[in-house]
């Protein structure tokens, strides 16, 4: 990701992990680490998928919008077009924005206006799920709902077929990992599913890129 910077202006790594700075993220172990990881492993994970330059990118500033005191202006000036990618990742269906509606009532709208969204995002967002199916603990009673609101996900964002290879090979990753999770979240998982899922084809973006994070 060295030459992000030559192909925008701006350093994306940079630009997100000022955004980010001081936000904390849960590990399967329960420790914390830099939020900053996340973006970074979605974004390599883009990368390695053959996604073009500006999907890295936005997968690299996907939470800024939503999670840090960043303005859609700021990264227009920025990033130019990449931040109309950024605003599709961006939840519109908050506690904020629709006071009075319940959880599962938000991830449905947001799950469907999602798949209204263009290809590249999809793709993205697909390997956001993918880093977080990763992170939580498959025992965690919210893994239930979680793993539901992932299967609906997939569904509305799948009605579009996708056409660029990587973003077909990203879908398929996450039905993947959605299975596995699955077994281990109903009590079929054994050890060697465990490390399954680990080892997979999805260890890529379960290792942290240390070199790009604080």
């Amino acid at each position: 990701m060295n030459n992000l910077r030559l192909l925008v202006g701006r350093d994306p790594i940079m630009f997100a992990c000022s955004a980010h700075n001081g936000q904390k993220r849960k590990r399967l172990d329960g420790s914390d680490e830099p939020y900053i990881r996340h973006p970074v492993r979605v974004a390599k994970h883009a990368q390695d998928l053959g996604a073009p330059h500006e999907a890295v990118v936005a997968a690299l500033l996907h939470d800024v919008l939503e999670d840090c005191e960043v303005d859609f202006s700021e990264i227009v000036l920025s990033f130019g077009c990449i931040a109309t990618i950024v605003n599709d990742l961006t939840d519109k269906y908050t506690v904020d924005m629709c006071p009075g509606q319940n959880r599962k009532v938000r991830k449905k709208l947001e799950a469907e206006r999602l798949g209204e969204c263009r290809e590249l995002s999809r793709g993205i967002k697909a390997l956001d799920l993918l880093d977080n199916l990763t992170a939580i603990p498959h025992d965690a009673p919210f893994m239930r709902v979680f793993i539901q609101e992932a299967i609906y996900l997939m569904a509305q964002m799948s009605i579009q077929e996708p056409k660029e290879i990587w973003v077909r090979n990203a879908f398929e990753e996450v039905r993947h990992v959605i299975q596995l999770v699955q077994e281990l979240a109903v009590g079929f998982g054994t050890d060697e599913k465990i490390s399954k899922l680990r080892s997979s084809a999805t260890s890529n973006i379960i290792a942290a890129v240390e070199s790009c994070a604080p």
